[in-house]
């Protein structure tokens, strides 16, 4: 109600905080503490880990250096969106999902490479993910949902999606006389880049990852209809790794405090046993790292 919770479910029951059916204070406070710490441990897994570092970026990073020549221009595009991501996505693997690591005595299942390859077959596609960013008009009827549409990630995130957009489609007009004749084309790396991204998802098991609707809506009319799917594919992915990752991988924040938020807890308990959230707060740490903004010089 007015955007605070009014009840938790744990799948199978209701936690009410008020009502005739309301639990105890304390009680409310566990289940408050067991959402909030579900929340942010599947969206640092799911949206943050797999779906943003070890899919998307760990594709277009590879693709971008094993198909791209090192003086094509779309080459030295992708360095902005692709910088450092081999590097901290071998950290993630060595830290966070490797066997007897920190991240798998700090995360909360009995099996960890079961519940990680659950999650890995159930990513969403990049085009469903972010078309309400695309096209506002996808997201839920204002009138039963007002607060949905006014959250900043879909009101502040509607203009970055564009801001990317417009830089992307400034960059392919560029070359568009060049890659595209007579509405045809032709550019052999450009094709093999994109199909190599399509090969390494189905290779790693997410086949269908950067897929599009045939009757996609929002396609801009660039008068070559291969480089208009290409920036309905492309438009989406830079986003992903660039704001997407800020929402989805800033979170240190949320885990300065065991009582408010951890990885794991004890059943009935509303805090984070002292091993486990130290663990939390070393990965944290190790594999956060600034990096350089879209607008800095990446020449080198």
């Amino acid at each position: 109600k007015d955007g605070m919770p009014m009840a938790v479910s744990d799948g199978k029951n209701m936690f009410w905080r008020s009502g005739d059916d309301a639990v105890s204070p304390d009680t409310w406070q566990y289940w408050k503490f067991v959402w909030r710490a579900s929340m942010s441990t599947l969206t640092t897994i799911k949206e943050h880990l797999l779906f943003s570092h070890m899919a998307t970026s760990n594709i277009y990073a590879t693709a971008s250096r094993q198909v791209l020549s090192p003086t094509h221009p779309f080459r030295r595009f992708m360095t902005r969106f692709t910088f450092g991501s081999i590097f901290i996505n071998g950290q993630a693997q060595n830290f966070i999902f490797g066997s007897k690591t920190i991240g798998s005595r700090a995360f909360p299942f009995a099996n960890q490479n079961a519940a990680v390859d659950f999650i890995w077959q159930s990513l969403p596609t990049v085009w469903d993910v972010f078309l309400p960013l695309r096209d506002p008009s996808t997201l839920p009827d204002k009138e039963s949902y007002p607060m949905f549409g006014q959250m900043p990630y879909y009101t502040n995130g509607t203009h970055v999606y564009s801001m990317l957009q417009s830089l992307l489609v400034d960059f392919l007009k560029l070359y568009k006389d060049d890659w595209c004749k007579g509405g045809e084309f032709t550019d052999q790396e450009m094709i093999k880049f994109d199909s190599e991204v399509v090969r390494l998802a189905e290779w790693m098991g997410i086949k269908g990852l950067f897929d599009i609707p045939d009757d996609a809506p929002g396609t801009l009319n660039l008068g070559c209809p291969w480089l208009e799917r290409f920036e309905a594919r492309m438009s989406g992915v830079l986003f992903q790794v660039s704001a997407y990752h800020s929402q989805v991988g800033t979170v240190a924040q949320v885990y300065v405090d065991p009582e408010f938020a951890s990885f794991s807890w004890r059943k009935g308990e509303r805090v984070a046993p002292v091993k486990q959230h130290l663990g939390v707060e070393g990965l944290a740490s190790a594999t956060t790292r600034e990096t350089p903004k879209l607008t800095e010089d990446y020449t080198h």
